[in-house]
């Protein structure tokens, strides 16, 4: 709800960094913003899902678990430069390297891509 609100009380915000906060269990994180390019989050979302409708999302940088990033069903028509370091606490399962790989291929125009962490337990 706090992002939603940020996102209609700011329609014209398109950089956003959020870094250590940490959100336990809130259910639902809705970064869903038209004008939002560039978005940095680090590790804290603890539980819950994320929803990324960021049509112009330009950069996108994520720390941390591998789950709410899956849970987003983002097209990334524009996104130039992805870094990801996941983490997974959990023996990946082949479900999950399936979703992660559907995940990517959604971003068909990187320029640039980092994967740090887990990442590659998660898709070998």
């Amino acid at each position: 709800m706090l992002f939603r609100s940020l996102s209609s009380s700011c329609p014209l915000l398109d950089d956003l960094v959020i870094d250590g906060v940490e959100l336990f269990d809130v259910g639902l994180i809705d970064f869903s913003s038209p004008s939002l390019t560039s978005l940095a989050w680090g590790q804290g979302l603890l539980g819950g899902k994320v929803v990324l409708n960021n049509p112009n999302l330009e950069y996108l940088e994520y720390a941390g678990d591998l789950y709410p990033l899956l849970s987003s069903n983002c097209k990334f028509k524009f996104l130039l430069k992805a870094i990801l370091a996941l983490e997974n606490k959990n023996m990946p399962h082949e479900h999950d390297a399936n979703q992660f790989c559907q995940f990517i291929s959604e971003m068909r125009n990187l320029e640039f891509f980092g994967l740090f962490g887990d990442s590659l337990q998660v898709v070998l």
